[in-house]
């Protein structure tokens, strides 16, 4: 159980700060496009918008699933009881900052094209659930 809780902590502090990026970048950027083109975003717009956030979410959240990944993995007994910051550090000191992007372009590649297809899922199901018209009742507003 102890590993069990371990990694739970690890992917909890890799996913909240990525959720905590991704959701209001993709709201304000939605936003700030559909003021720009006075009308409301198509749900391909709003989709490549998912794709585009969850990039940049991604690569900037890389250092926390790197370290993730190693405390799920435990590398060596001797690492194996470090705290999140105790692996940064020794990622730090061994292989420098690219350490802890390593692998960077591929997750923020992987996490956009779920951002593209999860976000752009959304839109479609909100557009079904509700109608074009956002200010529906359906959702008591």
């Amino acid at each position: 159980m102890p590993g069990f809780a371990r990694a739970f902590k690890a992917t909890a502090i890799r996913d909240v700060p990525f959720s905590v990026l991704q959701y209001p970048m993709y709201e304000g950027a939605k936003r700030s496009l559909s003021n720009y083109t006075k009308q409301p975003l198509a749900v391909w717009q709003a989709a490549c918008v998912g794709a585009c956030t969850g990039f940049v979410s991604a690569f900037i959240t890389t250092p926390l699933d790197v370290i993730k990944t190693r405390v799920m993995l435990g590398e060596s007994s001797s690492q194996s009881s470090h705290s999140t910051l105790g692996f940064m550090r020794s990622i730090l000191s061994v292989e420098g900052v690219g350490g802890l992007f390593r692998g960077s372009l591929t997750r923020a590649t992987w996490m956009g094209l779920g951002g593209l297809i999860f976000l752009g899922s959304y839109e479609q199901c909100k557009l079904f659930l509700v109608g074009p018209d956002e200010k529906s009742e359906f959702w008591g507003s």
